[in-house]
């Protein structure tokens, strides 16, 4: 089948992506999905992912090799972030790419006015990086697709309870780092990180509308249930007309297990058994990554002391 004749759907983390009105909306489009996707309460989207991007961490890849293995998603293309250098690949049945090597080899760095790749280059103030959603939808237009549908999108700020519309399991956050992967929060807005600081709302709302006014031949339609969310898409559409804006009937998350919880308990304990000392040492060095400059600063002093007291 010809990827033009093709729908794509888009799927991001925001709250309208669990919304049980737009449960329908996968059926006959191949589906894009990100980061915590099995956390949602039920296959709303579901089973079947053509493209996953995942955070570049050790679980994150075991899982997602897990779940396939286990036939509760078929995912066709796995893709994973660049990993830190203290973490490891794991041993995995399925074919995984790295982002960058998926990103060369479909084109998508050549991405849209003002942005060099997900960077903003045209702001006067700071450089600004989108987050993964609108990048993978320049990308999804570098594959060919004609007609794309995009749910989860919501433009939420960092400090949104939205933000993450599905609960994280306690079990889940002691052997998976779901935020700040390569440092803490604290260090990474002292050292300008992008990871945490770098995302801009409107880096995001800027690219999403140079992809949409500058590909006329390609079709969107974006779901949204907020009237926040819906005036800003709007914002973006201005004159364009290959653009259509559904507002959905709102819908309260109801903050459910995830519906592969089985699956997540058991995985755990496989990854354990087959990778502890290897996550321990991940563990370890993510702990002391930041701290070496000041224990060594400590040493120094102690020494220092130490010096001043045998004279």
């Amino acid at each position: 089948m010809s990827v033009k004749k093709t729908k794509a759907l888009i799927i991001g983390n925001g709250g309208s992506s669990v919304n049980l009105h737009a449960s329908n909306l996968h059926k006959g489009k191949d589906v894009f999905r990100i980061n915590k996707f099995f956390l949602e309460p039920q296959k709303i989207h579901g089973s079947k992912i053509k493209y996953l991007v995942i955070p570049g961490a050790p679980f994150f890849i075991f899982f997602a090799d897990y779940l396939v293995k286990n036939n509760t998603y078929s995912i066709e293309n796995c893709i994973y972030k660049k990993l830190h250098k203290r973490f490891f690949i794991p041993d995995t049945n399925q074919k995984f790419i790295e982002w960058n090597q998926f990103v060369e080899q479909n084109g998508c760095n050549n991405s849209v006015d003002g942005f060099d790749g997900a960077n903003q280059i045209n702001s006067n103030k700071e450089l600004s990086k989108i987050t993964t959603g609108p990048f993978l939808t320049n990308c999804s237009v570098k594959l060919g697709y004609k007609d794309i549908s995009i749910i989860g999108i919501d433009f939420y700020s960092e400090k949104s309870s939205r933000k993450y519309p599905v609960a994280v399991p306690k079990y889940l956050t002691k052997i998976l780092p779901f935020s700040a992967t390569f440092s803490s929060p604290r260090m990474n807005k002292l050292k300008g990180n992008s990871y945490d600081v770098g995302h801009s709302i409107k880096a995001d709302i800027a690219y999403f509308s140079e992809i949409i006014s500058s590909n006329q031949d390609v079709c969107f339609t974006i779901y949204v249930d907020d009237k926040n969310t819906f005036k800003i898409w709007s914002r973006i559409k201005g004159n364009n007309n290959n653009i259509d804006i559904v507002q959905l009937d709102p819908f309260k998350v109801n903050l459910k297990s995830p519906n592969c919880e089985s699956e997540i308990l058991l995985a755990i304990e496989e990854y354990r058994k087959k990778y502890f000392l290897m996550h321990l040492r991940s563990t370890l060095s993510h702990l002391f990554a930041h701290r070496r400059a000041i224990i060594r600063k400590m040493i120094l002093i102690l020494r220092e002391l130490l010096i001043n007291k045998l004279k």
